[in-house]
């Protein structure tokens, strides 16, 4: 079903939309400047009518798609309720203390064992409010896996933003991220 948007006369600016013909509408809405279009209007303000076109007044590209999602994964990411930071350095240690803790677990470290890193003090991370989370060689492995599962979701929301003949000029809300 196609959709009317209805704009303002002397900007041409999208001011709200309805779905169905024109010629149903109720007659102080018909009256109203508007057009038929086949786009997907997720906000109408984005929207301009020039010359009996409808086009949008922002054109969002894949690049902007791709500094959204980069933005959100450096954000960080939530593991046993705490928020981990992850820039660079940090996915570069999460990285390597995940690949750390998948070989203690595979040469017999156990559940609960905060020294399986082989050091003086009990295994933690400090966390994006600079507390201390202790973990175990399990629960640091999970950290890493967490971080992954954290890259892949929002590289696989970005891939889909994409692929919209029109990417949404509501791309950056959190609706559309995990």
């Amino acid at each position: 079903m196609k959709q009317i948007l209805f704009y303002d006369p002397e900007t041409g600016r999208g001011i709200s939309t309805a779905k169905g013909q024109a010629q149903f509408l109720p007659a102080s809405t018909s009256e109203s400047p508007n057009i038929e279009t086949s786009e997907v209007i997720d906000n109408p303000a984005d929207w301009i009518v020039a010359n009996g076109v409808v086009s949008r007044s922002v054109i969002v590209t894949k690049q902007m798609v791709d500094e959204e999602r980069d933005r959100r994964i450096a954000a960080g990411f939530i593991f046993s309720g705490k928020l981990i930071d992850f820039d660079a350095v940090s996915k570069e240690n999460i990285t390597g203390a995940g690949a750390m803790a998948g070989t203690a677990l595979a040469m017999g470290a156990v559940a609960g064992d905060l020294y399986w890193h082989g050091g003086a003090e009990p295994f933690s991370w400090i966390t994006a409010d600079n507390t201390k989370l202790e973990l175990d060689a399990a629960s640091m492995f999970s950290m890493s896996q967490a971080a992954a599962r954290h890259v892949t979701a929002h590289f696989m929301t970005g891939r889909a933003l994409k692929d919209f003949t029109t990417i949404p000029a509501s791309y950056a809300d959190d609706d559309w991220w995990p």
